[in-house]
């Protein structure tokens, strides 16, 4: 019967994970938000293989995916995946299932299709979590129509139990009984193929394909402000994901009695923790990823509309251009951000002092490792760094794709930082074990002189290690690589290059 053997829903998850491998898919005009209510737990979405191909094109990832070389790769690594999940299909007699669910998997990568998460609670009936969930497919009436006859197959092929008819609006759709909500619903709306885990979803959908515009997503305060800060627009937009925080973190707290039996003490430090990281002052996170300006850009918003605290306390500076100058023009890959070390470090202490007994053993812990080590963890060691981040990949570094990867820091005392850097890794060095197997264990610092800059790498013998990491002094900034050679292309230690 349906669900008691697991291999079985493998083969499909396996097919349909397949279809989203290697291709990073894009929306083309079509936003599927407006789609969705604006209280969806989550949100995941795209416009398919069509648009990537249009929208990526004259983009580096584009030009790259164009070239012969990738596209054999391509289609080798899909041959042998496919090869080995039709294997193993066939030796549990699913071969047929695995055929008919690739024919899914390939609509969902050509056609824009996402995902929402509607609703989650805890049953009232049994132990069996409530959840509303919804796929749909933009694909079309016809290829609708095939998915439709694609999926009755499969749940014949799988001995589901006898479908029902269920009215949907002025539509019907197919509906299975199913031990999570109440029943499976699949079929055609619209233009669209949905499948639906409950009616509320099915019913959302239903009016909202058939022209409901208000309360969606795509209207929602944290998507509003988040496309406005990621730019773009939805000729552009690239794969698109939305958490509900606030609405996640209600319904924690609400099965929060159940999971420790109503103490009013566990129920109290939970709350501690929530707050000490700052999780009740975000409302919801937006990521989105573009094909614009001859390449790929994403960006992550966090919507605090209170202001944020903990771990979410937003930066009192904004990165400007200066910042970004600390990219190479040539980069594989690119990314800059905001993000207060000390303040994490002092929110996560706080949050784990929270749990009962915790907080001598803590106050303790660090009371000797600060006394090991000579100097304060927070005011003297990771308050020295500021809170601009950048980091990259590029080719004058031999990068490909993380090869390079250099980390380039703003530093308040960037002499005093590198310093205790170079303190922690000698004491790393004095606890470490003596002999390995290849031989004596050495684990020391070292220097070379690259023009104006010193450049300290770490060099460790008696093991096999396959990076060197390094560091240098630029300016007002800390840059770190994998190896020596990384840091000397970086910023002005590495020549002028096109930033």
């Amino acid at each position: 019967m349906l669900g008691t053997n697991a291999t079985r829903w493998s083969a499909i998850a396996a097919a349909i994970a397949l279809a989203f491998t290697l291709t990073p898919p894009v929306f083309a005009g079509d936003d599927l938000a407006t789609l969705v209510p604006d209280d969806v737990l989550l949100f995941f979405g795209h416009a398919g293989q069509k648009a990537c191909d249009k929208m990526s094109k004259g983009t580096a990832w584009g030009d790259l995916r164009d070239e012969p070389e990738v596209k054999r790769f391509e289609e080798a690594i899909f041959t042998v995946i496919d090869q080995a999940i039709q294997k193993g299909a066939e030796e549990e007699k699913l071969g047929p299932v695995y055929r008919d669910a690739k024919r899914l998997a390939k609509a969902f990568y050509t056609f824009p299709t996402a995902l929402a998460v509607y609703s989650f609670e805890m049953g009232k009936a049994g132990p069996a979590p409530v959840v509303s969930v919804a796929v749909f497919c933009r694909c079309g009436a016809e290829e609708a129509d095939r998915m439709v006859k694609t999926v009755d197959q499969i749940f014949q092929r799988l001995d589901a139990p006898p479908p029902e008819i269920a009215l949907v609006g002025a539509s019907s759709l197919t509906k299975l009984p199913m031990p999570v909500g109440d029943g499976l619903y699949y079929g055609k709306l619209e233009d669209s193929f949905v499948l639906t885990v409950g009616e509320k979803a099915a019913k959302d959908l239903a009016a909202r394909l058939g022209g409901k515009t208000e309360g969606s997503l795509a209207a929602a305060k944290c998507v509003t402000l988040g496309r406005k800060h990621i730019g773009g627009g939805n000729e552009t937009r690239a794969t698109m994901a939305y958490v509900n925080v606030a609405g996640a973190l209600e319904i924690t707290r609400s099965m929060m009695p159940m999971t420790n039996g109503g103490d009013p003490e566990a129920l109290a430090t939970a709350e501690k923790v929530i707050t000490g990281l700052g999780l009740d002052t975000l409302d919801g996170m937006l990521w989105e990823n573009h094909y614009r300006d001859g390449g790929c850009v994403s960006g992550l918003f966090q919507f605090t509309p209170d202001g944020g605290k903990g771990l979410f306390a937003a930066s009192e500076s904004k990165l400007t251009d200066d910042d970004l100058r600390r990219i190479p023009r040539n980069v594989i890959w690119a990314s800059a951000f905001k993000f207060d070390l000390a303040g994490a470090y002092r929110s996560i202490l706080a949050a784990v002092k929270e749990f009962p007994g915790a907080k001598d053993n803590v106050d303790q812990g660090v009371a000797m490792v600060e006394g090991m080590i000579g100097f304060k963890l927070d005011e003297e060691f990771l308050a020295l760094l500021d809170d601009t981040w950048v980091v990259y990949d590029s080719r004058d570094a031999g990068g490909l794709f993380f090869t390079g990867v250099t980390l380039s820091i703003k530093v308040k005392d960037g002499e005093q930082f590198a310093s205790r850097v170079e303190t922690l890794i000698r004491m790393a060095a004095a606890q470490a074990p003596r002999q390995t197997p290849m031989g004596e264990l050495r684990i020391e610092t070292r220097t070379i002189d690259h023009r104006e800059h010193k450049i300290t790498f770490i060099n460790v013998g008696g093991l096999p290690m396959a990076i060197s990491p390094a560091w240098t002094l630029d300016g007002d900034h800390l840059i770190f690589g994998l190896y020596p050679q990384m840091v000397t292309s970086a910023g002005s230690a590495g020549g002028d290059q096109e930033r």
